[in-house]
C-alpha cells in the first residue's frame, strides 16, 4: 500500500465539431492528441484507471505519463471527428452515453458505438438513460440534475408534459418570451409574448415556475425587466380581464460555465426560474388562461430570453411572440404555434420526492441504461427493413403522397375575362389539417419500434408541423381499432438534406406485426400554418407510386397536394424496421461499469445507489475552476466515487492545453486501498464424525454453513447437526444453519407453499431454533418452488429478514441459496424474484453447480461459459457485494450401480477400481470426466475451480460459497496453483 501517487489527468470532452462555439473543433482536438503523443503521454483504458485507484495496479503497471480521455453524451462529432484521430494515435478512450439520446439528431448511433467498441479502443459508461436534464429541486425554483435530486413535486398546475413520466416525448422547442429582438432591417425592439395554459383545478396561485431554454445570443445577458400579466385566453394573442401579476420580474443570472469568468454572465440555461406575483391570482378549473410577457427595457444588442415548449396535446394555438428569431410561422406581427409552455402555476406547496421513490427512479434509469448498451452495442439485436407487400402489381406512375401538413381541399380556376383561358387558381373549400390512411401488409411476423420512409418534394411552405401516427386494421377500406404509435412527431429540420426519415414510436412502445394481416397506417396532423394573409399551404409528402387503373383503393387522404388525387391504389416508399434480439446472449459487457454524473452533480444517496448498481468509479467535474454554480457539489479527490475531471472547452476559452495537462499532473493523495478480502463460506454436510475438510481448512474458511433442518408438512422441523459446529464456534468462527423444504421424496413444493402461506409459524420456528441452539446466521435453501408462489416468497423473505435484522437481541445474517437463470429446467427459477429478495437478504448464493446431476444425462457439473453468463445476468439484479458465487466441490457418478452426487474421495475410489482408467479434461466445459464400460463421472478439480474463481475476481464479486465440504480434502486440495490474489495462502489441491 502506498500513500502517494501521481494523479492521472482526466480530459473530459463533449462534442467535437464546428457548429457550437464553446466546444473543441476537429483541428483543436487533433492538436491536443498530437501534443500528448509527442510529449510522452499515453492514454490508458478506464479499467486500468479504476484498478489503479483501487490499489490493484501500482505506478509501475502504468505508462510513465498516463492520461484518461473521456467524452460525455455520445455526440455525433465524437465518431465523425475524434474517433479517426484517436485511432491514428492508438489512444483508448471512454464514452459516457446518454442512453435515451442515441440515434437522435446530433448524437451517435448504436452502430457507430458498436464499431468503436469493437476497435478495442473504446469503453462505454453511463451518463444516465433519460435523466440528463435539470428539474425542480424545491419550491423556490432552484434546479438540479434530475439524476441527483429528489424532484420537487409541486401541487400547482403543470402546463406541460410531466418530464418525469414523459421526458422522451419532450420536443423542447424554445419560445422567445422577453429581451431585445431584432427585425430584418436591424431595428431593436422589446419582445412581447403570450403563452397559454389550461387550468385543471381551481386554485389561488402566487408564483410561476418556468424552465428557461438557450437564449439568443448565447454569450451574455442583460438586466432585463419584464411585466407579467395574466387573464382569460381569447386567442393566441388575446387576453380578457388582464391583471398585472408581476410588474418588474428580473430573471436570475449566473456566471458562464467557462474557465474565463471575464466572459460575462448568463441567464440560466435548462433550469428553472421563478416569478413571484405582486398579488395572488385565482384560476378556475376548466378555463384557459394567457400569460403576457412584456419587456420594459432593451439592450444595445439582440439578447432574447426563451422558455422551453413541449408539443401541444390540444388543437388551439397556444403561444405567440413578436420575435423574428422564433421557429414558428408569422401571422402579421406574431409568430404563433401549438405548444405547451414548460411552466407551473403554483401556490408554493408540494413535497419533495421521497428517498425510496428517488432510489427507485434512479435504479430504473440505471438498469435501462445498462441493458440498452449491453443489448444494442453487443451482438444481440438484428434490425431489418421490412418491405410491405405491394398493393400494385402492374406498372404504375410516381406520386407524392401527402402525409402531414395543412392545405386547401379544393381550388377554383381563375380565367382570363377576355379569352376565357385558365390563368391560375385560388383556394376554395376548406383549409384542413392533413389526415392520411395507407394500407400495409407484410409477408412475415415481426416486432417493430420504428417507421422509415422516403420524403418527397413538399407542397407549399414548410412549417413546424406536429403529427400523430396510428396503426389499426384496414378493414376493407373502413379502418378501425387504431392504436397511437407516436404523439407529436415533427420531421427533422434537416429533412430536405437526407434521403430517409424515421418515426420512432413513443418511449417504450413496440408493435407486433402479424404476417398477412391488412393494417392501416394513419397520420393525423395536429396544427396548421398561417401568415399575415391568412392560412398558407404546407404539406409534407412521401414518395410512392400509384395505379390509376386499379379499382382497389389502398390509400386515401384529404389533401389535394397529390395532383388533386384524393384516393388511389398506392405503393408508398415506407417500411417498418423489425427488431430481433438474443439478449443476454451476445451482450456487450464493459470491462468495468463507470458513471459520469450528469452536470457533475451528485449526493451521498446517489453515490451509494450507483455503487449498488455496479458503478465502480464515478466522475464529476472540477469544482470552482470550471463551474461556479451552487447546485453542483464540490468535487473531492480522496474517494473513487467523486473523481474530478478537466473539462475541455474551445481553446479560445481555456488556458493553453499544454499548461492545463501539466498543471493537472501533480503528486497528491490517492487512496491506494488494500485489496479487499474474499469472503469464503463453506457448506458442511452432516456426518456423525464431523468434517475433515472443515478442520483442515479452518484458517481459510470464514463462515461454515451447516446442513441442518427441513420443514415438514405441519411446519415442524426435522434434522440434526454436524458435531463440528461446537468446535467451529469455539475457535471464534461464525456458524450458520440451513433450513429447507426437503421432504420424503425430495424437495417438496407443497411444503414450500405451506411455509409462505404461514409466515408467522414458519419464521417463528426458525427463530426458536437459532436462538436456542446459538446459531450466528441463517441460510434458506428452498427448491422446486411453484411459480405461483413468487410474490408470497418475496414477502416471506422480507418478513424473515426484518425479524433477523431488527427484532432480536442481535443481528443475524440471512443467506439465501438461489436458483439461477438458464438452468436445465428453465422454470426452476421462475418463483425467485432476485431483485426483490436481494433487497432484504444479506447474501444471495446462486446454485451455479447443477448443470448436470442425477436428474439429467451425464455432463459437466458446471460449464464455464454458462457460469460466466449466469453471473453477468445476476449482476443486473443483485448487487455484487451481496453475491456468494456458488462453487461446486463435488462430482457426479452415473453407473450401473448408482447415479448420485459424490465427493472427490468416492469418485477417486471408483476411478481407481477400473483398470487403466484415467480422467481427462473437457476443455469446452472446463471440467474433468472419466468414462468406463459400466459408468461415467464428471467432476471439478483444482485447476477448473481456479478458472471459475478468476472470473469471480474479475467481476469484483467478493464472496464465494463452497458447496460442499466433506471428507475429501487430502485428495482435492493441491499446492502450487495460486487462484486467490487476495489471500496468497489459498491453494487449491488437484487430484493426485
Amino acid at each position: 500500500m502506498q500513500d502517494k501517487a501521481w494523479y492521472i489527468p482526466v480530459l473530459a470532452y463533449h462534442e467535437i465539431g464546428t457548429e457550437q462555439w464553446y466546444y473543441n473543433n476537429p483541428e483543436q482536438f487533433s492538436e491536443h492528441i498530437k501534443w500528448l503523443y509527442e510529449n510522452g503521454y499515453k492514454a490508458i483504458h478506464i479499467k486500468d484507471y479504476v484498478d489503479y485507484w483501487k490499489g490493484l495496479l501500482v505506478e509501475k503497471d502504468l505508462p510513465e505519463k498516463p492520461v484518461l480521455i473521456v467524452f460525455d453524451d455520445a455526440r455525433a462529432g465524437v465518431y465523425r471527428y475524434a474517433y479517426p484521430i484517436l485511432k491514428q494515435y492508438n489512444m483508448p478512450f471512454t464514452v459516457f452515453v446518454i442512453g435515451g439520446s442515441v440515434e437522435k439528431q446530433d448524437f451517435m448511433t448504436f452502430a457507430e458505438l458498436k464499431e468503436m467498441v469493437k476497435s478495442g479502443l473504446c469503453t462505454l459508461g453511463s451518463h444516465s438513460f433519460g435523466l440528463h436534464y435539470f428539474d425542480l429541486a424545491d419550491a423556490q425554483g432552484n434546479s438540479e440534475s434530475a439524476f441527483a435530486c429528489g424532484i420537487w413535486q409541486d401541487s400547482g398546475i403543470y402546463a406541460y408534459l410531466n418530464q418525469g413520466e414523459n421526458y422522451p416525448l419532450s420536443q423542447y422547442w424554445a419560445l422567445p418570451i422577453a429581451g431585445t429582438g431584432k427585425s430584418p432591417n436591424g431595428e431593436l425592439f422589446p419582445i412581447e409574448s403570450y403563452v397559454g395554459f389550461y387550468a385543471d383545478k381551481t386554485m389561488t396561485v402566487d408564483r410561476i415556475l418556468l424552465k428557461l431554454a438557450t437564449h439568443i445570443p448565447t454569450e451574455t445577458c442583460y438586466d432585463v425587466k419584464i411585466q407579467v400579466s395574466i387573464g382569460e385566453k381569447a386567442d393566441s394573442t388575446g387576453i380578457v380581464n388582464e391583471t398585472v401579476a408581476a410588474e418588474n420580474w428580473q430573471p436570475k443570472q449566473e456566471p458562464l460555465d467557462l474557465y474565463d469568468a471575464g466572459l460575462g454572465i448568463s441567464w440560466p440555461v435548462g433550469r428553472y426560474d421563478i416569478i413571484y406575483f405582486d398579488q395572488p391570482y385565482t384560476v378556475q378549473t376548466g378555463n384557459w388562461y394567457n400569460l403576457r410577457f412584456l419587456t420594459k427595457n432593451i439592450s444595445d444588442k439582440q439578447q432574447e430570453l426563451r422558455i422551453f415548449m413541449d408539443p401541444s396535446l390540444f388543437s388551439i394555438e397556444n403561444c405567440a411572440t413578436n420575435s423574428y428569431s422564433s421557429d414558428y410561422d408569422r401571422v402579421g406581427s406574431w409568430a404563433v404555434h401549438h405548444g405547451l409552455p414548460m411552466l407551473i402555476l403554483s401556490d408554493g406547496t408540494g413535497e419533495n420526492e421521497s428517498e425510496t421513490a428517488y432510489n427507485a427512479r434512479i435504479d430504473a434509469d440505471t438498469v435501462r441504461l445498462k441493458t440498452t448498451i449491453e443489448e444494442y452495442v453487443g451482438d444481440c439485436v438484428t434490425l431489418t427493413r421490412e418491405n410491405p407487400m405491394k398493393n400494385i402489381d402492374t406498372a404504375s406512375d410516381s406520386i407524392a403522397i401527402p402525409i402531414f401538413g395543412a392545405s386547401w381541399t379544393e381550388t377554383v380556376d381563375v380565367t382570363d375575362p377576355i379569352t376565357g383561358e385558365k390563368i391560375g387558381e385560388v383556394p376554395a373549400g376548406n383549409f384542413e389539417e392533413v389526415e392520411t390512411c395507407l394500407k400495409a401488409m407484410f409477408e412475415r411476423s415481426f416486432v417493430t419500434r420504428k417507421i422509415v420512409f422516403n420524403p418527397a418534394t413538399p407542397f407549399g411552405n414548410g412549417y413546424v408541423v406536429l403529427c400523430d401516427v396510428y396503426i389499426g386494421d384496414w378493414n376493407s377500406g373502413n379502418p378501425d381499432n387504431f392504436r397511437l404509435l407516436r404523439r407529436g412527431f415533427s420531421p427533422n429540420k434537416k429533412w430536405r438534406e437526407i434521403h430517409t426519415l424515421e418515426i420512432e414510436f413513443d418511449d417504450g412502445k413496440s408493435y407486433h406485426i402479424q404476417a398477412g394481416h391488412e393494417y392501416c397506417l394513419k397520420f393525423v396532423t395536429r396544427n396548421s400554418t398561417r401568415n399575415e394573409d391568412g392560412e398558407v399551404e404546407g404539406v409534407f409528402c412521401i414518395s410512392g407510386r400509384y395505379d390509376p387503373k386499379n379499382s382497389e383503393v389502398t390509400g386515401f387522404w384529404n389533401s389535394r397536394a397529390a395532383d388533386n388525387i384524393k384516393d388511389a391504389a398506392v405503393n408508398p416508399d415506407l417500411w417498418f424496421i423489425s427488431e430481433e434480439s438474443t439478449y443476454p446472449e451476445g451482450a456487450y459487457i464493459p470491462p468495468v461499469w463507470t458513471l459520469a454524473f450528469p452536470f457533475g452533480a451528485h449526493n451521498e444517496t446517489l453515490r451509494e445507489n450507483q455503487k449498488e448498481n455496479g458503478m465502480e468509479a464515478m466522475f464529476t467535474i472540477q469544482a470552482g475552476l470550471f463551474d461556479t454554480r451552487q447546485n453542483h457539489n464540490p468535487a473531492v479527490v480522496d474517494v473513487i466515487d467523486e473523481i474530478p475531471r478537466l473539462m475541455m472547452l474551445n481553446d479560445d476559452l481555456m488556458a493553453p492545453f499544454a499548461n492545463l495537462v501539466k498543471f493537472h499532473t501533480f503528486e497528491m493523495f490517492c487512496p491506494q486501498k488494500p485489496k479487499p478480502p474474499l469472503d469464503i463460506y463453506a457448506y458442511v454436510i452432516n456426518r456423525e464424525w464431523g468434517c475433515y475438510s472443515l478442520r483442515e481448512n479452518k484458517e481459510l474458511i470464514d463462515t461454515a454453513i451447516f446442513d441442518g433442518y427441513n420443514f415438514t408438512e405441519d411446519l415442524s422441523l426435522e434434522g440434526d447437526i454436524n458435531p463440528d459446529k461446537t468446535w467451529w464456534q469455539s475457535i471464534g468462527k461464525p456458524a450458520y444453519v440451513v433450513f429447507g423444504n426437503y421432504g420424503e421424496s425430495g424437495f417438496d413444493s407443497d411444503i414450500a407453499s405451506q411455509i409462505f402461506a404461514n409466515p408467522q409459524a414458519s419464521i417463528q420456528a426458525i427463530i426458536d431454533t437459532i436462538t436456542s441452539e446459538s446459531w450466528d446466521g441463517v441460510c434458506i435453501d428452498f427448491e422446486e418452488v411453484k411459480e405461483t408462489d413468487r410474490n408470497a416468497a418475496s414477502a416471506w423473505f422480507m418478513t424473515l429478514a426484518q425479524k433477523l435484522h431488527t427484532e432480536l437481541n442481535r443481528y443475524y445474517e440471512l443467506v439465501v441459496a438461489a436458483p439461477y437463470p438458464y438452468a436445465n429446467n428453465i422454470q426452476w427459477d421462475a418463483w425467485f424474484d432476485y431483485y426483490e429478495i436481494a433487497k432484504w437478504a444479506d447474501r444471495i448464493s446462486p446454485m451455479t453447480y447443477l448443470d448436470h446431476g442425477p436428474w439429467t444425462e451425464p455432463g459437466a457439473i458446471t460449464r464455464f461459459e454458462d457460469f460466466k453468463r449466469r453471473y453477468m445476468t445476476l449482476l443486473k439484479f443483485v448487487p455484487r457485494h451481496k453475491i456468494l458465487a456458488g462453487i461446486g466441490l463435488f462430482g457426479c457418478l452415473w453407473s450401473e450401480e448408482m447415479t448420485a452426487e459424490q465427493n472427490l474421495v468416492e469418485l477417486a475410489t471408483w476411478i481407481a477400481g477400473r483398470t487403466k482408467l484415467l480422467p481427462i479434461k473437457d476443455y469446452q466445459s472446463g471440467q474433468w470426466t472419466a468414462v468406463a464400460n459400466d459408468g461415467k463421472t464428471w467432476f471439478a478439480a483444482g485447476d477448473t475451480i481456479g478458472e471459475l474463481l478468476e472470473l469471480v475476481h474479475g467481476e469484483r464479486i467478493r464472496g464465494i460459497a463452497l458447496w460442499k465440504l466433506d471428507d475429501d480434502d487430502f485428495s482435492f486440495w493441491k499446492k502450487g496453483k495460486r487462484i486467490n490474489v487476495y489471500r496468497p495462502n489459498f491453494r487449491l489441491r488437484k487430484m493426485g
